[in-house]
């Protein structure tokens, strides 16, 4: 059986109508009479100037595609077209025509948002084929992996990563529905040409709005934590039990070794933030011995450092937030310290 995909106005966003038929000039003739009244477009599969077979007698014929769609408009159809169509399949009724069986695809499908004429909208296509774009279109991308949101400052944002083409693409505008994303508050976006990631520190060609600091992850939804009161923005804080452990740049960086929870999640520009810690010795020169004859001879010289204090937060990236009002002179690795939340912020 040969399936129809038939859609009966270019401009209508509703789903096409669907038939199964045994012979595709068969269907035509059955559907539309001797004499059309509308215009036909006939497609071997997705609509595209590769795969119209509208004024191919022979290829409607053989009938030999899993698959056909038809475009159907107002107007008339190509009337010495209609009629090969007609005699021939009155001469199959007598000599029967072999149908081959093609394999059918595998790992792939046949539709894509971008030439779907209804109901249009993202879908997660791992692994299937990607768009390829030729001239001016309202492209829907298609989802990289699963969106997922986040709640920062009391606000939820969601996180997604689309793929629009093949290929490089000029961008003229990039809206959240019909809204433009640059008109959203707090909305952004960043555009990447073939062969740069985000995750692997390339600029993006286009950035709308802030930039985005977190990473590209593979998620998924949890069924496990379904019931579970997420705490207020005030009840989640960074732990006091002085287990984790942070690193101290100049600067003023200070660096989760774990971001549980992360900086950017408790954190914001202008909270205090506390950090207690036990002094760094760092040893300037080593110890120089004696001669033999126990002449000369020096000890080493040490410098200690402690960066405890109370300092106002003037960035928060992922796992990281700088402080201002302070110049570290060194680098102090990881190490553990004691955190003492203020103001809404966090310590460390």
């Amino acid at each position: 059986m040969t399936r129809i995909r038939l859609y009966a106005h270019p401009l209508a966003p509703v789903a096409p109508q669907v038939f199964e038929a045994a012979s595709l000039a068969e269907w035509l003739l059955a559907h539309y009479g001797a004499v059309p009244t509308v215009t036909v477009q006939i497609f071997a599969g997705e609509p595209s100037a590769a795969t119209e077979i509208t004024g191919d007698a022979r290829a409607i014929l053989a009938g030999d595609c899993d698959e056909y769609v038809i475009l159907q408009s107002p107007g008339g159809f190509d009337p010495l077209t209609w009629a090969l169509i007609a005699l021939a399949v009155t001469v199959a009724t007598v000599l029967l025509i072999p149908k081959p069986v093609l394999p059918g695809n595998i790992n792939r499908t046949q539709q894509s948002p971008n030439n779907a004429l209804g109901n249009r909208e993202n879908q997660v296509r791992l692994l299937e084929r990607v768009e390829d774009i030729y001239g001016t279109v309202k492209s829907i991308p298609s989802l990289m992996m699963p969106t997922y949101n986040k709640y920062i400052g009391h606000r939820k944002y969601e996180y997604g990563y689309y793929c629009v083409g093949r290929g490089y693409h000029t961008l003229a505008e990039l809206r959240d529905g019909d809204t433009l994303i640059s008109g959203i508050t707090g909305a952004s976006a960043a555009v990447y040409d073939p062969f740069t990631l985000p995750n692997s520190g390339h600029a993006p060609v286009l950035q709308i709005g802030d930039a985005i600091i977190d990473d590209v992850l593979t998620v998924r939804r949890a069924i496990e934590v379904d019931g579970i009161t997420l705490k207020a923005l005030n009840q989640v804080q960074l732990p006091d039990d002085g287990t984790s452990q942070y690193s101290y740049a100049p600067g003023g960086v200070i660096t989760q070794a774990v971001k549980r929870p992360n900086f950017n999640a408790v954190c914001s520009v202008g909270d205090q933030i506390t950090v207690v810690m036990s002094d760094y010795v760092v040893e300037l020169t080593p110890a120089v011995p004696p001669d033999e004859f126990g002449m000369g001879g020096s000890a080493a010289t040490y410098a200690t450092y402690n960066y405890s204090g109370i300092y106002t937060i003037s960035s928060v990236d992922d796992g990281t937030v700088t402080v201002s009002g302070t110049s570290w002179p060194v680098v102090i690795p990881t190490t553990e310290g004691t955190e003492d939340p203020i103001d809404g912020g966090g310590g460390a």
